[in-house]
């Protein structure tokens, strides 16, 4: 099948410089009666209809009772050349085409360094590194103004193993795939030590010479946690319907399966012009041997693009309540987005009104492309108040009030405040947000934390439905 690439636009914008960031990984932290709420509210969602979906607004209040990213840091990021240096962030949109129709893919990331001298244009040798990228089909629909219809496909963080990993051998993924590979891995590791002397090593586990790929909804714990539960009762269900039991971990790996970054039709190139198969990164020379009609537009610093100073804002470094809560707020918020057809929105939240209800207003956003839905402001909102608001509030036993600028390709700025607290600010560069999300981690007792705790959620979640006659076999 032929495929035509082309670089519809290619953007460079200074960065200024930031407080250094830490990993975060999930963490599965089991509180009260969690787990019977949990099973609970599956069973009476799935009596008449086993197959009904488990999504994030069922498991909203429950999931930080049983997930949440680690209020602890784990390690200290890098970037190339350190966080006080400035550097590009650049967005790309490209046209992918073949005889099936054409998609449109917008990809954002950062530069190593910042260096505009090389004969008054950027270094041509300078790499550019991918952050994460959207795809938008588009649909004829000849009852809007522009004559189509966008719709998000595909949203994703490219996480790149070996700047991840920092100094450690090892990189563990936590991604629902991960995770139930990991349960699936323990297993087939207790069966193997019985009929052989040798240690058992599965090669699934180490991400840390990979570029991996992860949903932007991960950043969300109510979706990431609906998303594993949901991938093992669709697997389940499967061997109630005479698919056998032998195997059910490996279907359910198979539903949270998420593609490498490869199968995206404009990194696969990139390894085809570079002789690099799943690189993740690029210079502008590659660039042109990909689209030779290619043009960088290097923007610099005015009125329209303002630098912020690492000093003007809160370290990430704490483990009080309201750096957690900054960091909860902008990986929700986050996740959330693109789903809505959004890639930036200024949200300003108080769970606590004279009215006993939570004021939440979406006071400006911005969608990914001009050809959006109406009501994608008001989805985003209710999304948030039934997804986000519960966990964050404990169920509306903490205060939260916050103004957060969210901003998928620039930086993002968290202004707020728990339980009457002073007002903190919190500002992430958001065109480097894969190195925080919360799907790795490179200590092991942390990965086993977390399958064992999962592994608990899955087989509890579904003793209920077992009981009430919806009988879902919990085997490998």
């Amino acid at each position: 099948m032929e495929i035509t690439i082309r670089v519809i636009q290619f953007d460079a914008f200074p960065t200024g410089t930031y407080q250094p960031l830490y990993s975060r990984p999930y963490v599965a932290e089991i509180h009260g009666h969690a787990l019977d709420d949990l099973a609970n509210r599956i069973e009476r969602v799935t009596r008449t209809n086993p197959t009904t979906r488990i999504d994030g607004s069922l498991i909203s209040s429950l999931s930080q009772s049983i997930i949440q990213p680690s209020a602890s840091w784990e390690s200290q990021l890098e970037i190339p050349y350190g966080w006080n240096q400035t550097r590009y962030r650049f967005t790309l949109t490209v046209m992918v085409s073949t005889h099936l129709g054409s998609e449109v893919y917008y990809f954002n990331g950062y530069t190593e360094y910042f260096d505009p001298s090389y004969r008054g244009n950027i270094d041509p040798h300078m790499r550019f590194f991918i952050n994460s990228y959207i795809r938008v089909s588009r649909i004829n629909d000849p009852y809007s103004p522009e004559g189509y219809r966008d719709q998000i496909t595909d949203s994703a963080q490219v996480i790149n193993g070996r700047l991840q990993s920092g100094t450690s051998p090892v990189l563990f993924g936590m991604r629902p795939e991960d995770v139930l590979t990991g349960i699936q891995s323990s297993y087939l590791s207790q069966t193997y030590s019985h009929l052989r002397d040798n240690e058992f090593s599965d090669f699934r586990i180490n991400k840390a010479h990979e570029n991996i790929r992860s949903r932007r909804s991960n950043g969300t714990p109510a979706a990431y946690l609906a998303h594993v539960i949901d991938g093992y009762r669709s697997a389940s269900m499967l061997a109630d319907f005479g698919q056998g039991t032998e195997d059910i971990y490996s279907r359910a790996i198979q539903h949270s399966h998420e593609p490498a970054p490869s199968e995206n039709p404009f990194i696969r190139a990139l390894g085809n012009v570079t002789g690099q198969p799943g690189i993740t990164n690029f210079t502008t020379s590659q660039l042109e041997l990909i689209d030779p009609d290619c043009v960088l537009n290097v923007h610099e610093v005015g009125q329209a693009i303002r630098l912020t100073h690492q000093d003007d804002f809160a370290p990430w470094s704490g483990t009080d309540n309201i750096t957690h809560m900054a960091n909860r707020i902008r990986s929700s918020v986050a996740g959330l987005l693109t789903d809505c057809m959004m890639n930036s929105v200024v949200l300003e939240c108080d769970s606590h009104t004279m009215n006993g209800h939570p004021s939440i207003e979406v006071k400006f956003g911005h969608g990914v492309s001009a050809a959006v839905d109406v009501n994608y402001f008001m989805n985003l909102q209710q999304r948030f108040a039934t997804e986000v608001l519960p966990d964050l509030t404990a169920n509306g036993r903490t205060h939260v009030c916050f103004l957060a600028e969210i901003d998928l390709w620039g930086d993002s700025v968290v202004r707020v405040s728990v339980d009457g607290s002073p007002i903190e600010s919190f500002c992430i560069p958001s065109w480097c947000d894969s190195m925080v999300a919360p799907v790795s981690t490179v200590i092991e007792d942390n990965f086993n934390g977390m399958i064992n705790g999962i592994e608990t959620v899955i087989n509890h979640s579904l003793d209920v439905a077992k009981h009430s006659g919806a009988v879902i076999n919990n085997a490998i």
